[in-house]
């Protein structure tokens, strides 16, 4: 594992070391691969839909839908985060869902990284508004301190590091 320091990341006053982990394209393939196998072994119903959290979400789901041959992916836009490590009191979500689930449709919410757990529930819950009754929920890494704690992921990852994808 390398461990990157950014400098930039050293304030006047407040110095405050960021440990980054740059994630590999091959270590995302694996990842991705470890949670297909997760849903096909634990998930005995076959999921129909996904949405992915915008922006993070987005590749992960297309890998995802093409692993498990899921035709339709919607996108919700949630900003969370203004900067490292910095994030606004609630989620803004920019981008709705627009679309009605129905009541047999399963739903796979995807997102790169639950930190928190915010922006995830604030994505169940629109799912929920928007007719879903079946939900999962996947994400590459999550951290320890999460309020929440995805049904599918790919590593558990201590708080303090910041992860970057090679689509940033």
């Amino acid at each position: 594992m390398l461990l990157n320091v950014n400098l930039m990341d050293l304030k006047p006053g407040k110095i405050k070391m960021i440990k980054k982990k740059n994630i590999s394209e091959k270590e995302i393939h694996k990842i991705i691969h470890n949670i297909i196998n997760q849903i096909n072994q634990n998930l005995d119903v076959k999921i129909t839909d996904i949405v992915a959290i915008a922006k993070g979400g987005l590749i992960p789901a297309r890998y995802i839908a093409k692993y498990l041959e899921i035709d339709k992916i919607y996108s919700i836009g949630i900003k969370y985060y203004t900067d490292i490590q910095k994030t606004m009191k609630v989620p803004h979500i920019y981008q709705h869902l627009t679309n009605k689930f129905h009541q047999s449709d399963v739903i796979l919410i995807v997102d790169d990284v639950v930190d928190s757990g915010e922006s995830i529930s604030v994505a169940m819950t629109e799912v929920v508004k928007c007719g879903a009754k079946k939900i999962a929920t996947a994400s590459l890494h999550y951290k320890n301190k999460s309020k929440y704690i995805p049904d599918f992921y790919g590593e558990e990852c201590p708080n303090e590091l910041w992860l970057t994808y090679n689509w940033e």
